[in-house]
């Protein structure tokens, strides 16, 4: 009974290990794709592309600053 019990902890454990993997990756990405986002906007602005958008539509913090971003290249390129 004991080597059951053990082999069935052992399963759910490499379970939970992968779940936790699947989540971190994902969470990982979520924050990502954003922040490659911005970076290549700067690079634009830098390269005085002031017509590059984002265009990331997101409602948290990170979607708050793409559109800022966007809102900053709009006013550059209107000058």
């Amino acid at each position: 009974m004991t080597g059951a019990i053990r082999r069935y902890l052992n399963y759910f454990m490499a379970l939970a290990v992968l779940l936790f993997l699947l989540i971190g990756y994902q969470t990982a990405s979520d924050i990502m794709i954003p922040v490659r986002a911005l970076t290549d906007g700067m690079h634009q602005v830098g390269l005085q592309n002031y017509f590059y958008r984002i265009g990331l539509d997101r409602s948290d913090e990170l979607g708050q600053l793409c559109a800022s971003y966007d809102r900053f290249a709009k006013g550059l390129a209107e000058k």
